[in-house]
């Protein structure tokens, strides 16, 4: 309000330490200056570490009156491509302008969005991915082992059908086990990493798998542990 207020980005103040109540010299065209950071920012779009100033004291201390953007909003009559159109013809032989209707822009937003998210969901799946393919190994060693001891039981006269069902309790049990573990293990361990991209880095949202990827995931750890399962025991009613 004073003209000597600032707000600082975070990837910005996170860099150089910045924090709300100091003073920042900045140079101006009228020379140097001190401002006070009154806040700092999440930063996500495309100009990250910036300083943010009241446009009015901006254009008195920088000098600076060169029309960034401006928006008009329209009667519901009017014909957008039109006005589009008479824009160009009228101020574009003057100035290197884009004219943008507000719906493309939420098109461009949204794009941006998702591929910023897309790169912490890869990173997330490839964790989660590799705790699967870590606990389906682990289940395959159990397998041979509850093979052995089922051998055991046959040699001492258990029944057929008794081990079948102790068997494919077992792997039930183990593979809902497995499954959760798997998740809970690669979802920290993707968390972790994703939170250390975001210190390191300039980037101040979180990235998230979507709650049915995790359903997806879980699905196809119980069909390929219960494919394992019907597999050996097949295998157990020829022993």
């Amino acid at each position: 309000q004073d003209g000597e207020r600032v707000a600082v980005a975070k990837s910005l103040a996170d860099l150089y330490g910045f924090e709300v109540g100091e003073r920042l010299n900045l140079s101006t065209a009228k020379g140097k200056k001190d401002y006070q950071i009154i806040a700092i920012v999440d930063d996500s779009g495309a100009e990250p570490r910036g300083i943010y100033i009241d446009r009015k004291h901006f254009e008195a201390d920088w000098r600076y009156h060169v029309v960034d953007y401006y928006s008009l909003i329209l009667d519901e009559t009017a014909n957008q491509d039109r006005v589009m159109q008479q824009i160009k013809q009228s101020l574009g032989s003057r100035y290197l302008i884009d004219v943008i209707p507000a719906s493309s822009i939420a098109v461009k937003a949204a794009a941006v969005m998702t591929n910023s998210f897309r790169l912490g969901q890869i990173l997330s799946l490839c964790f989660v991915l590799i705790a699967l393919l870590g606990f389906a190994s682990v289940g395959k060693e159990k397998l041979y082992a509850l093979k052995k001891k089922f051998r055991l039981l046959t040699y001492l006269g258990a029944s057929q059908t008794f081990i079948l069902k102790l068997f494919m309790g077992q792997m039930v049990i183990r593979t809902l086990l497995a499954s959760l573990l798997s998740l809970s293990l690669g979802g920290l361990v993707s968390f972790l990493c994703i939170q250390a991209l975001r210190y390191n880095g300039r980037y101040s949202i979180n990235w998230v798998l979507p709650f049915q990827t995790y359903v997806y995931l879980l699905g196809l750890t119980a069909v390929v542990l219960l494919g394992l399962t019907l597999w050996s025991a097949r295998a157990l009613r020829k022993l």
